[in-house]
């Protein structure tokens, strides 16, 4: 078997052993890997990684039958007739499957053995198999986004073992997330409805700051943070998925922070009648012609007693008497 790469240990690569309060903890990768989990898991520490490697093969020694099958022999395993024609790619290809003799069984059976004895040899499901059987144990082995059981027995109640198998081919021992981080491991999983609602929790999408200004930039009207992270959370992080659905519904979103106006207009002196009926007008954008219609607005309000505000006085203090006079539009 070829190396395997060393790399550090990391929460994230096993986010359904997180969600269970475990987590993988850091574990030698010089070929002994396997042996040094079982043993943390057994005897609290990695020490007794050699003699738990000696009792495994020796088990698997003292029972062939139960793992011989299972190993691989290369050797008569079978052979390519090459094709005749010369053109290879429209040849059929033939495979003549030859079984291996008892011999060749044989052989590879005692070179396996030979090697897994060896101090840096890997282990794997066979060596799993013979430890459960060995210790008279179950292990469980979690992986990125599950786990499974490798029994003694189909049948029973026994100890469990707890180990992580990376993704690149090496195996860790497995402890709660709060400790002990030493001695035996006293494995306390946390049970599956409240890890199932963890991991939903936990695959909602990460919604950054900058994600949220983003979308703040590309509205012609304001939101606040929490309706904005909401559209983001709904369509998985996209910006402009989410800006799309806040466009498309408006009244979903928070009518103008009272202040932001008079905080966007500066140190301006000049306020806004409140009960200006043509405000809309004056500051619409129609301006242009609404300044045209404006002048009236004081007959209006004499008509109705009204006394025009300041600010209307300023505007139209340059305006002829429009008493006398008739409004022409243009």
């Amino acid at each position: 078997m070829a190396p395997r790469a060393r790399r550090s240990n990391s929460p994230e690569e096993f986010p359904f052993l997180k969600n269970l309060g475990l987590m993988a903890v850091k574990t030698k990768g010089d070929g002994n890997c396997l042996f040094y989990s079982f043993s943390d898991q057994v005897h609290g520490d990695p020490s007794q990684a050699r003699e738990i490697r000696q009792q495994v093969v020796q088990y698997m020694r003292d029972h062939p039958e139960d793992f011989k099958p299972f190993i691989n022999v290369e050797i008569g395993g079978g052979s390519r007739r090459n094709p005749k024609r010369k053109n290879v790619a429209a040849a059929t290809v033939i495979l003549v499957y030859t079984p291996p003799t008892q011999e060749q069984v044989d052989a590879a059976w005692e070179a396996h053995l030979d090697r897994m004895s060896r101090n840096g040899t890997y282990g794997d499901h066979i060596e799993i198999r013979a430890f459960t059987k060995a210790f008279d144990v179950d292990v469980k082995i979690y992986n990125r986004s599950n786990s499974y059981y490798i029994k003694a027995e189909e049948t029973g109640t026994r100890p469990v073992i707890h180990i992580a198998h990376h993704d690149w081919e090496h195996y860790s021992s497995v402890r709660n997330i709060a400790g002990p981080l030493t001695g035996p491991p006293n494995i306390e999983v946390i049970d599956a409805e409240t890890a199932g609602a963890k991991t939903k929790s936990d695959q909602a999408p990460y919604i950054a700051d900058w994600m949220i200004k983003n979308v703040i930039s590309s509205l012609p009207f304001l939101a606040n943070d929490a309706t904005i992270r909401k559209a983001l959370t709904d369509n998985g992080g996209n910006v402009d998925r989410a800006v799309n659905q806040l466009l498309d519904e408006p009244s979903s979103t928070p009518s103008t922070p009272d202040g932001y106006l008079s905080s966007q207009s500066g140190n301006s002196s000049i306020e806004r009648d409140v009960d200006s009926d043509d405000e809309d007008e004056l500051w619409g954008p129609n301006k242009r012609q609404n300044r045209k219609v404006r002048a009236i607005k004081p007959m209006k309000r004499r008509s109705k007693g009204l006394t025009p505000s300041p600010l209307k006085k300023c505007m139209s203090a340059n305006l002829p008497d429009m008493d006398e006079m008739e409004v022409l539009f243009i």
